[in-house]
């Protein structure tokens, strides 16, 4: 029996059947849509649980109700017996004359005993049921808190739901930023984000902060249109998709510097403003947000590093999840500047995901874990390639020493494209 607010657990109900039932993806462009989209969600959701718990407190009461009726049986016994009585005691009153006020009397008690406890059985039972739905149907008490934790108003929020009988503390928002283009590796953290959360945003932006002036930003794939129906396909509840204006409005923004140790070695040596502008648009998506959780490829091993650190040093409440590398039908790990290869070009490539598999067998199958000799196994099979760098590294980015707990990073470049790959190693 639910004796209080704080006896009920929201999350105890399966979120992927409010999903089922809320399938409609919102398409924000601007800030206030987006917090808008949130406050929608949010509400669709607690009207989802309101329902719910009123539905299991009517089997409630219809069970305690059955219960009652089986308790109070003997008194249904004892009006049947009375009704039997009156029956039997009846008799032919042309033949028993004498008798026939004395019937009548009897008769008159027994009817009066009878309505008196049936009045006392319907008050009994009206009194018990009303105080089982009172104590089911009791408000949020004036000192507790309905409150979600999103990057909306708390107190807008507690004002619009002060009439709920449900007691909140948080519900799980996961954050999915991409920058569009969107192939199955983006698909894996899209549904990953979908299953793990009550509400499921993407962002869709091609951040200019990010790329160098030499670098393909006029150039970058952009396929919103079907970017949103592959969100909608694995269904995502919000779709946030501003311009460059929405997300930098002064020309002398706030910057956020990666760490020196961490931010200008090799990705932030070849890219020297890339970092910048990374943890400048994340932070911003962030604050707009306010995920519980964000999910980011472990293709782009150093960014994931960096950011998680970025978190840590703000104190930032969100969980860094960090998710496996997809690889296409070649095995070449999935990327969206993968279109800009030619025929041959992608055949060169394949050489790098042929380079990480390789190193995957030595170290797991014959537990090599000396780097030296990992290394020229590498060299062997990259040896007409244009590499960039190629290292064993600690999470911390330092060099490592033995292959274990540590990260292979490898950049290769082909024509005008880098590509980049990776092996995770316990």
């Amino acid at each position: 029996m639910l004796q209080n607010q704080q006896d009920y657990d929201y999350k105890n109900y399966d979120y992927k059947a409010f999903k089922q039932q809320h399938k409609n993806c919102i398409i924000a462009t601007t800030k206030e849509e987006l917090q808008e989209a949130l406050r929608v969600k949010q509400q669709e959701y607690i009207a989802f649980l309101q329902t719910n718990i009123q539905t299991d407190s009517t089997k409630r009461d219809l069970n305690y109700n059955h219960i009652d009726d089986t308790k109070h049986a003997p008194c249904h016994m004892q009006t049947s017996n009375t009704k039997k009585a009156l029956h039997d005691t009846q008799v032919d009153e042309t033949q028993q004359a004498p008798y026939n006020n004395h019937i009548k009397n009897t008769k008159q008690t027994l009817q009066d005993n009878h309505t008196e406890d049936t009045k006392r059985l319907l008050h009994y039972s009206q009194t018990d049921n009303t105080k089982r739905v009172l104590n089911h149907n009791q408000t949020t008490k004036p000192n507790q808190t309905i409150c979600i934790q999103t990057g909306m108003s708390h107190a807008k929020l507690h004002n619009e739901n002060k009439d709920s009988n449900i007691h909140f503390t948080s519900l799980d928002i996961g954050f999915t930023p991409t920058m569009g283009a969107l192939h199955n590796g983006h698909k894996s953290l899209i549904e990953s984000n979908v299953a793990q959360n009550h509400i499921a945003v993407v962002s869709i932006f091609v951040n200019p902060t990010q790329f160098s002036p030499t670098e393909d930003l006029s150039t970058y794939p952009r396929t919103l249109e079907r970017d949103i129906e592959m969100c909608k396909e694995a269904g995502v509840d919000i779709v946030f998709a501003p311009t460059s204006e929405i997300l930098y409005t002064d020309d002398d923004e706030i910057t956020i510097e990666p760490p020196r140790k961490m931010g200008y070695i090799l990705e932030g040596y070849y890219r020297p403003t890339h970092f910048r502008g990374v943890l400048q648009v994340v932070l911003k998506l962030f604050n707009l947000i306010s995920p519980t959780r964000a999910y980011f490829g472990q293709k782009d091993a150093q960014q994931l590093l960096i950011i998680k650190k970025m978190v840590q040093h703000l104190c930032l409440p969100i969980e860094i999840i960090g998710m496996p590398i997809v690889r296409d039908y070649d095995n070449l790990a999935l990327s969206s500047r993968n279109v800009y290869l030619s025929e041959s070009e992608r055949q060169l490539a394949l050489a790098i995901p042929k380079t990480i598999f390789h190193l995957q067998d030595l170290i797991t199958q014959q537990n090599i874990r000396d780097i030296a000799i990992l290394k020229q196994e590498a060299e062997k099979i990259l040896e007409n390639l244009n590499i960039d760098y190629m290292d064993f590294y600690n999470h911390d980015l330092t060099f490592a020493t033995k292959a274990q707990n540590c990260i292979f990073l490898l950049v290769v470049r082909i024509g005008k494209i880098r590509l980049l790959d990776n092996l995770w190693i316990e």
